[in-house]
């Protein structure tokens, strides 16, 4: 073989053989079908607010149909279910033995607001949060050890969260009297409960559709706020979670180091708030035509009275969309795990975690 100046050109121009096409990098067993960098500050497309927002927006939606991809993650995503409808039915307790239980309201005065606090909603809070942090936890543990060369069933899962628990604990025991407070506060001060009230009556109100106990569609209302503050909590306090399942870090060590990890993150963070936000306000314009379907139809209220007319429909579309956001819930809680596990590998490998194409040979296409 004669390596004159034509010769060269000929080896490095077209032949597939040439040797110096061969001196790439070493590829692993399993590649991601899309390697990103972590877009940390100084890291990844220059640190750029923009790319890491796009980045965030893409690890949220990897997130929620990952949600359908992975059977153990449908476990997971009833397992979430399930600690909702609990609270329901604790909500539903609440509500009829309240009178009953008057020992174990405390009233609270500051200046002119007076807060009466049902001292029994503080344990069902906690277990509902317990559940949820415990699950959450479990969640992390799973996604974390996925592409593991050991990796873990969903019963390996929660056992590693085992060791976890008190500190888990903990975070739920903060959470619950935070939001035993706040629900008196967002629910009887004139301030908030204006607002409320006036999202209620906007969004989703029609007194001639429920044809359920009282009970029933206060317990859905009171669940529901319960929820948002329970919403609002997990997404202070999540990032938090990671630290304690991976670094066995103190509860104190775990929400410091989480404060850090969000003001590093905050650009994908965002990104994925701007996906949530999006999927929000869908739901909430289908809320929207529900629950001004009154005035839409006139205030026509025999079509919701009569089953010849309405009534049977507005039942479906009523309990229907209730229950439709109920599983919107129970799946953006898992995929809320899933993004933080994926988030917390990103900002800790640089790169987002493997996910490669069922049937396709990614090592081989990334090698070519």
């Amino acid at each position: 073989m004669t390596h004159d100046s034509n010769g060269i050109h000929g080896w490095l121009g077209w032949c597939p053989h040439a040797p110096v096409m061969h001196t790439a990098q070493a590829v692993p067993p399993v590649a991601p079908a899309a390697t990103r960098q972590a877009a940390g500050p100084g890291s990844g497309s220059g640190g750029a607010a923009p790319g890491r927002i796009r980045e965030g927006i893409a690890l949220a939606a990897d997130s929620v149909t990952s949600v359908f991809r992975d059977r153990g993650l449908l476990v997971f995503m009833a397992l979430f279910g399930i600690a909702i409808l609990a609270l329901v039915a604790g909500e539903a307790y609440l509500l009829v033995h309240t009178e009953v239980d008057a020992p174990f309201l405390v009233t609270l005065q500051a200046g002119s607001v007076t807060l009466i606090l049902n001292c029994l909603l503080f344990p069902f809070q906690l277990i509902f949060l317990s559940a949820l942090t415990i699950i959450f936890a479990a969640l992390i543990q799973y996604r974390l050890r996925e592409n593991s060369p050991a990796p873990l069933t969903i019963r390996e899962s929660f056992a590693a969260t085992g060791p976890h628990v008190l500190t888990l604990e903990f975070l739920a025991v903060l959470m619950s009297l935070a939001g035993t407070f706040l629900f008196a506060v967002f629910t009887q001060t004139q301030f908030f409960g204006k607002i409320i009230f006036g999202i209620d009556m906007t969004l989703f109100y029609l007194p001639y559709a429920y044809y359920f106990p009282d009970q029933f569609t206060m317990a859905i209302w009171f669940s529901a706020h319960l929820v948002v503050i329970a919403a609002i909590e997990f997404l202070i306090v999540i990032c938090a979670v990671p630290f304690i399942v991976r670094k066995d870090a103190g509860l104190v060590t775990a929400l410091a180091a989480s404060f850090r990890f969000m003001k590093r993150m905050w650009a994908e963070i965002l990104g994925g708030l701007l996906l949530c936000g999006a999927v929000i306000l869908v739901t909430t314009v289908v809320a929207l035509v529900i629950g001004q379907s009154p005035l839409l139809l006139n205030h026509d209220y025999d079509f919701f009275l009569q089953a010849s007319r309405g009534k049977i429909l507005m039942m479906a579309a009523c309990y229907g969309f209730v229950f439709a956001c109920g599983v919107l819930l129970a799946a953006g809680l898992a995929a809320l795990g899933i993004a933080v596990a994926d988030l917390n590998t990103l900002a800790t490998t640089g790169q987002v975690r493997a996910q490669p194409d069922a049937g396709k040979n990614t090592a081989a296409e990334v090698a070519q």
